[in-house]
């Protein structure tokens, strides 16, 4: 990252750089050293306070113990205390006890700093001092630290106790009384720990944030200026090295009565604690004092010689820029020179009158614009085909010289060769290459390279002018089968695709020549089918014309006798009815006689049942009849020969049914053109409802059956009429057929001249086998 930086910049970096790690070397070390000295100073001026103040505390504690001692040697004190042995007697009235009182209390007024002094019986566990306060019922004191400290120890000493009975902490000096070896009791003297005060808050004063405070021989804060600290044990502070940290190991030191410096954190605050034993007390004095206090000094000192650092800073910088700024400015200048020759401007002049190094190098760079220029003149020269520019090489070392004259030959060789390549190929001579001998290195890689690329584009030529001869011979296997890249390999695809879709297209036709010819077959079969069935059409209709004569004839009889029987067949009318309901049925069966056979063999049927009714209404006349007698006998002939009418009818409908059944059957054989007939039908069906209205009067039906049956015969004239147009056109479709395969045999014969990848299958028969079937006659 430095190396990216301007000179001047790395100059002014050096400079001021080196300065300032002097300077903070400098700063390092001072303040390291005054560190020292300053806490040195501190910790050793603390602790001779700390000391000065413990031995102050053990001369006034000293003085007070004499007083205590005085009293354990009265006499009366001691008698006392071994004549009392009742426990929560009144002692008002006891003149020893209130001697021993007068003198506690006459003690207490001439000396302020003994707040109390009293007496402990062994005998009764009870206490009693110059203000006479009663004992409580549960306050015993071989129970109290104070007493049981003393007791144990045997002889007199300090503590530090917290007054059950006027809720107050003192510090005491317990004598015990003896009678030879026996325990009598106690007495002793209470300070106060108020009194102490002003000799520990000196400390406060000597060191700004200073805490002096008191530790017990238990480890147990007796006396601190936070009121909420007092008591607090702490060997059982918890140590997380935040809020509290080295508190039990000093706390161990001042259990021994050892004296000394040692760095806590207490409180969250890191201190140092100067504690020196107070002997008189058995507990020690300490003076905690915030580590921040005793590097204020330091820190003062550090902001000084930093303020003094940062003027010589700014008075270096101020004399460094201007001689830095003599040397960087001509470098920058040549620099943005440099920058504009990079981009191709050589017209600069330089400044080469200096004679220092920096003019040096300006001469140096104007000698180098001026060889640029003559290199530049040889490349316009190269630009320009201009070859009579020469560049001599300046010294035997001037490479760039002698490589340019060499890269200027070959270019100008590699032109002549493209030039007579090119004119060789304008005149179709494609295969002229460059001569590769003339040429070495990448040059001669060069031509071998552009006679690889004429190679590569002779070659698909080529092959496409090949795979043009084989088509124009009608092969249509011909492909481009070479591996080609970019625009040659879509030429080839391009080339492939259009043969491939030319030699399909031309397999499809052939295809599709072979089914016309096939189609051809199936429609000359088909027209030979027709012509047959309408001839047996034509056949069933001569065979139903016949019958219908016979019908009529029958029905011509029928008529007479009818008319004949007019007046006397009023008893027959509902049989007439029935007739013409069952003619009308016939009538119905004809006009579906195209749709089915079933429903023509129903109508038959009808009027077979009409005749059979007939029949029995006959019989029913005759045997009315004979119940007539006489007057019925002619009635009973007329009756006769309507039955034998009847059953002559009946038997003349059902071959007609049969008739017209075969004729429907062959029809629908037929040609599907015969619709006319079907409305024949229609009409004879109408003739056929007509006969069934002419039997329900049977005297003018006969007649309208006759003309039915005329009609008929009408019908049937037409059928045969379209039977001959059928034949003529099934003989008009053969002959187209004969002209659309002859087309299809001439297409088969040109698709069949060319060579096809895939040749399609013949879909029918041979065209030759066609022609032989096309050319038989039609029956």
């Amino acid at each position: 990252m430095l190396r990216d930086l301007k000179l001047r910049t790395k100059m002014l970096i050096v400079f001021l750089g080196f300065n300032f790690l002097v300077a903070l070397v400098g700063l390092l070390v001072t303040q390291s050293f005054a560190r020292k000295v300053l806490v040195k100073q501190v910790q050793d001026g603390a602790l001779e306070r700390v000391r000065s103040t413990a031995h102050a505390i053990d001369g006034f504690l000293g003085s007070k113990a004499k007083a205590a001692q005085t009293v354990s040697q009265d006499p009366r004190l001691a008698r006392w205390l071994e004549e009392n042995r009742q426990r929560g007697a009144d002692h008002r009235n006891d003149a020893s006890y209130r001697d021993i009182i007068a003198h506690f209390k006459a003690m207490v007024a001439n000396d302020p700093a003994l707040k109390s002094v009293f007496m402990a019986s062994e005998a009764t566990q009870e206490y009693f001092d110059h203000e006479e306060r009663p004992t409580e019922p549960d306050y015993y004191v071989g129970t109290r630290p104070w007493y049981l400290t003393t007791r144990a120890r045997g002889s007199a000493c300090y503590t530090v106790n917290y007054d059950l009975i006027d809720k107050r902490l003192y510090a005491s000096h317990n004598v015990p009384v003896y009678r030879g070896e026996q325990l009598l009791g106690m007495t002793g003297v209470d300070i106060a720990v108020e009194t102490l005060e002003k000799y520990i808050k000196s400390l406060g004063a000597y060191a700004q944030g200073g805490i002096p405070f008191v530790v017990g021989a238990d480890g147990q804060i007796v006396f601190h200026s936070d009121t909420r600290l007092m008591l607090q044990k702490l060997a059982e502070l918890k140590e997380d090295g935040k809020k509290y940290a080295n508190i039990a190991a000093t706390a161990r030191q001042m259990k021994v009565g050892a004296e000394g410096i040692a760095r806590v954190i207490y409180g969250g605050v890191d201190s140092y604690w100067i504690f020196t034993p107070v002997r008189e007390l058995d507990a020690t004095l300490v003076l905690g004092v915030p580590v921040a206090q005793v590097d204020a000094p330091v820190r003062r000192l550090t902001w000084v010689f930093l303020g003094m650092s940062a003027a010589s800073l700014l008075g270096l910088f101020i004399v460094i820029v201007p001689f830095t700024r003599s040397i960087t400015k001509p470098i920058e200048r040549l620099a943005t020179i440099s920058r504009e020759i990079a981009k191709g401007d050589i017209s600069h002049q330089l400044d080469v009158s200096r004679k220092d190094e920096i003019g040096i190098l300006a001469r140096s760079f104007q000698d180098l614009i001026g060889y640029i220029n003559r290199v530049a003149g040889a490349a316009e020269a190269l630009r320009n085909n201009d070859r009579t520019y020469q560049l001599l090489p300046q010294s035997e070392q001037d490479v760039l010289a002698r490589n340019i004259k060499t890269i200027t030959q070959s270019i100008y060789g590699i032109i002549d060769e493209l030039h007579r390549v090119v004119a060789a190929n304008k005149q179709g001579q494609l295969d002229v290459r460059c001569n590769v001998a003339r040429f070495e290195g990448t040059y001669r890689e060069l031509t071998v390279e552009v006679n690889q690329m004429l190679d590569s584009l002779i070659q698909p030529i080529t092959e496409a002018i090949k795979a043009l001869d084989f088509i124009a011979a009608n092969d249509l296997t011909a492909r481009l089968r070479g591996q080609y890249h970019g625009e040659f390999a879509r030429m080839k695809e391009a080339f492939n695709k259009a043969v491939e879709k030319i030699d399909g297209q031309l397999s499809r036709i052939e295809s599709i020549s072979q089914e016309v010819a096939g189609a051809s077959s199936q429609i000359n079969s088909l027209s030979q089918v027709t012509a047959e069935r309408a001839e047996q059409q034509a056949s069933s209709v001569e065979a139903v014309s016949e019958q219908l004569l016979n019908v009529s004839a029958m029905t011509s009889r029928n008529s007479s006798t009818a008319g004949d029987a007019r007046d006397l067949m009023r008893l027959a009318l509902d049989s007439s009815a029935l007739g013409v309901a069952s003619m009308r049925r016939l009538a119905e069966a004809m006009e579906l006689i195209k749709a089915s056979s079933h429903e023509t063999s129903k109508i038959v049927k009808t009027i077979d049942e009409i005749a059979f009714q007939t029949n029995l209404l006959a019989l029913n006349a005759a045997v009315e009849a004979a119940r007539a007698g006489e007057a019925g006998k002619g009635f009973s002939v007329v009756a006769e020969e309507v039955r034998r009418l009847a059953m002559r009818s009946a038997e003349a409908a059902k071959q007609t049914g049969r008739m017209i059944q075969e004729a429907v059957t062959k029809a629908e054989g037929g040609v599907r053109v015969n619709t006319e007939v079907m409305s024949n039908l229609s009409q004879i069906n109408e003739h056929v409802q007509r006969v069934g209205e002419l039997m329900s009067q049977i005297a003018t039906g006969s007649g309208s059956q006759q003309e039915g049956i005329d009609n008929i015969k009408s019908a049937l004239d037409q059928i045969r009429a379209l039977t001959r147009e059928n034949s003529s056109a099934s003989a008009d479709s053969l002959q187209s057929v004969e002209m659309l395969f002859n087309q299809a045999e001439e297409m088969h014969s040109m698709v069949s001249s060319f060579r096809l990848s895939q040749p399609q299958l013949a879909a029918g028969p041979a065209p030759t086998q066609l022609a032989k079937r096309l050319k038989q006659p039609v029956l």
